[in-house]
């Protein structure tokens, strides 16, 4: 499995809450930025990378549901991959949503 994702974003331009364990951002804030990579080169997950400057750690993040109303997409919410709650325990029961504006 290789991994193919286009560059992280920056864990920056997300606001976070850290009461509540959420990221959130408007999917506009990132341009034509694709949310929905294709993870693997064998897989049909999706989803995408955000990096910590700070650490300069990143975060696959991947894409656990359609947030909807009646009329349409409001969001997309992401979760961290197993294998990074597994190395940095703190990411449990975290979610990114993007919201679609």
């Amino acid at each position: 499995m290789k991994l193919t994702l286009n560059q992280p974003l920056s864990i920056n331009q997300f606001s976070h809450n850290k009461s509540d364990k959420t990221f959130c951002a408007e999917a506009s804030d990132f341009g034509n930025y694709n949310f929905f990579q294709r993870i693997y080169d064998d897989a049909c997950d999706c989803g995408f990378r955000v990096i910590n400057p700070r650490t300069n750690q990143s975060v696959l993040l991947l894409l656990e549901k359609t947030i909807e109303d009646e009329l349409e997409v409001v969001g997309w919410q992401f979760v961290p991959s197993e294998a990074d709650v597994r190395n940095h325990s703190g990411l449990k029961g975290y979610r990114f949503t993007i919201f679609n504006d």
